[in-house]
């Protein structure tokens, strides 16, 4: 079904993915339905551009309903909104994954932005120096002088070479955990603990001999703050806005803070989370720590980050810190885009106005170049 409102075709299920023969022509192509992608098509909207914004999966939020369970938002209700929507619920608490993907649908449906559906693109390339040339699996294509590349931060989990060492163990990533997957009273090692790995044990630790191999010390904050939010305070301090080059950004990217919520070590080794060391090794059945001790273990979660997955783009790129790779193509959501907000739901609303401003300025540059070409071109015919 495809809904119309105020000349804006919102589209939320498969109708569109019969293939063309023809690439549609838009001036803007975004890339991804999530919350950067949403923001930009937000900002968009209020402008005169065509655009339409392509989405892999099924429906909107469902890059938040399939993470792993238990997940709240890192950041509160308050600081986790969309430009032009608020978030219900209590303002300091944090939303659910369930309740965070229900969000960003309605926010898709509220501004009636144009979101294509089951278009996950394979394929994008540059034809010549003003167009880019979009192809989805699904046989569509697509061009646009201008692409804004809103996949996120956290494309591809990684998983270290160690784990073919042990065939005997089952494989588990954070992103998608879910404790149904686990047989009842298996050992449970999970590697790594950010707040997700930290989550996840303390949820495991109720039905599980649950371990959590640790890595570098962690900075932990109060997740309160004279009344209010930490991350309230960190905003007001320009702590989530400074560059990572600068003394804020570089103390923030060495400590990588995050709030305490009942998930400090001293805590999970309460609920019964044995703590050890930094995971040395794997082999057919069992797990080596830095201490030099050794676990067998049934299952391992890993929870080690994720890194970047720009090979569908069939072209150069710099993937630094800036937000315009290359002419025409900008990108958002990026770690440290422009600070240590970028990666996090609270950068979505300011990142995109930066990103939208300088979309919008190429934008109005071309039409103008393309109206003195035109002139040229008239003045040109009358002379001869």
């Amino acid at each position: 079904m495809t809904e119309t409102q105020g000349g804006m075709a919102v589209v939320f299920d498969r109708e569109l993915t019969k293939a063309s023969s023809a690439p549609e022509a838009f001036d803007v192509i975004v890339i991804g339905a999530g919350q950067s992608g949403l923001a930009m098509g937000h900002r968009l909207a209020q402008s005169d551009v065509q655009f339409v914004i392509l989405e892999a999966l099924s429906a909107v939020g469902d890059v938040w309903r399939r993470r792993y369970d238990g997940l709240t938002l890192f950041t509160p209700r308050t600081m986790s909104a969309l430009p032009g929507l608020a978030l219900d619920g209590e303002r300091d608490g944090y939303a659910t994954r369930e309740e965070f993907g229900s969000y960003l649908e309605s926010y898709a449906r509220r501004f009636n932005l144009p979101v294509y559906l089951d278009h996950r693109v394979v394929a994008l390339e540059q034809h010549g120096e003003r167009t880019f040339f979009v192809r989805c699996g699904n046989g569509r294509t697509f061009t646009a002088p201008s692409v804004i590349v809103a996949t996120g931060p956290f494309q591809v989990p990684k998983i270290p070479a160690m784990a073919a060492d042990a065939p005997n163990i089952g494989h588990l990533i954070a992103e998608t955990f879910r404790a149904a997957a686990i047989r009842d009273r298996s050992r449970v090692l999970v590697v790594g603990d950010g707040a997700s790995g930290r989550d996840i044990a303390a949820g495991l630790s109720r039905d599980h001999e649950t371990f959590l191999a640790t890595g570098k010390p962690r900075k932990m904050l109060p997740e309160r703050v004279f009344g209010r939010s930490v991350w309230q305070w960190l905003r007001v301090f320009g702590m989530l806005s400074a560059t990572r080059k600068s003394p804020i950004g570089r103390f923030m990217a060495r400590a990588d803070p995050f709030p305490h919520r009942g998930n400090a070590l001293k805590d999970l080794a309460r609920m019964g989370v044995r703590i050890r060391p930094r995971l040395t090794g794997l082999d057919r059945s069992s797990a080596s720590f830095a201490d030099g001790s050794n676990q067998q273990v049934d299952v391992v979660i890993w929870a080690v980050g994720y890194r970047n997955d720009y090979s569908w783009i069939r072209f150069e790129m710099d993937q630094g810190e800036g937000s315009e790779p290359v002419p025409g193509l900008f990108v958002i959501g990026r770690p440290w885009q422009f600070g240590r907000r970028s990666s996090l739901i609270a950068g979505a609303e300011p990142d995109s106005n930066i990103v939208s401003q300088a979309v919008l300025a190429r934008h109005r540059h071309q039409i103008s170049r393309h109206q003195g070409a035109d002139h040229k071109h008239a003045l040109n015919r009358k002379v001869s």
